[in-house]
């Protein structure tokens, strides 16, 4: 094995931090996204809704879907600050 090829495997082996903050960036980023068409979906659904029940039941879970992509933004928001 050259020195070039050994370096290149070396940089790859201190680089795999970076990589794996990287690719939980962007499964983080797959999942906010599958949140908030899920959240928009049960909006649609609500509105939709005549019955009172079946509307408070849904409006709880808007609730914990919006949370949740709440709780992931700020995740998100700290990954992309300590890239920086």
């Amino acid at each position: 094995m050259g020195r070039k090829k050994l370096l290149h495997k070396l940089a790859e082996f201190f680089d795999m931090d970076s990589h794996a903050r990287n690719k939980h960036k962007a499964e983080l980023n797959e999942l906010l996204k599958r949140l908030k068409e899920k959240e928009v979906s049960l909006k649609q659904e609500m509105e939709q809704e005549t019955e009172q029940g079946a509307r408070d039941k849904l409006a709880q879970k808007i609730e914990v879907v919006h949370t949740q992509r709440k709780k992931g933004l700020a995740i998100l928001k700290e990954l992309r600050a300590e890239s920086d």
